[in-house]
């Protein structure tokens, strides 16, 4: 239950950052509450972004890589944990992988994503966490789950990507890819 808590309040504090940062410097203070609430909608920091750039910001911000949208699927057991590829897809970032779990009942989640205009990076932070019924009784053993990441930008995919895991086996950076162009 903690690290729910702890990855939903991640995603909620990249989300508010991202906002801060796209936002003019008076309304950043203002809406600080209600950034967490929107903050998950990334359709609605992309409204704020045309509403108050203006139109010389507008162009700007066309010709900028963005991310507009993220799906994650579960794609059940799998052998090499600790493992990870990455492709690009036109604008879209695929990353397949294979994290472990510490018992039976762990399931892989997206714990974060992470875009840096500045250096074009990407950062898809992949975790576990345990799903199981209230009378349910987990396996202790080591358990290896694969998964499916997509991320969608506008303005192409980003040069760098790095996929970390936070499993069973601690957080490593897995893999890092790099676009030959």
């Amino acid at each position: 239950m903690n690290r729910r808590t702890l990855l939903a309040r991640t995603a909620t504090l990249a989300a508010v950052g991202v906002a801060g940062c796209t936002s003019d410097g008076t309304s950043d203070d203002g809406n600080s509450g209600d950034d967490s609430n929107s903050g998950n909608d990334s359709n609605s920091d992309n409204d704020s972004n045309n509403g108050n750039d203006g139109s010389s910001g507008d162009e700007s911000t066309e010709d900028a890589t963005k991310l507009v949208d993220q799906t994650f699927e579960r794609t059940g057991d799998c052998e090499q944990a600790g493992s990870a590829t990455v492709t690009r897809d036109g604008e879209s970032v695929v990353v397949e992988g294979c994290i472990r779990g510490r018992n039976g009942c762990a399931v892989a989640v997206l714990g974060d994503v992470q875009y840096d205009a500045t250096e074009d990076h990407l950062t898809v932070v992949v975790a576990t966490e345990i799903d199981r019924d209230d009378d349910e009784v987990c396996s202790q053993a080591l358990v290896s789950r694969g998964y499916r990441a997509r991320v969608e930008f506008d303005g192409g995919a980003p040069d760098t990507v790095d996929v970390v895991h936070d499993g069973a086996d601690g957080r490593s950076t897995v893999t890092t890819s790099n676009a030959t162009r």
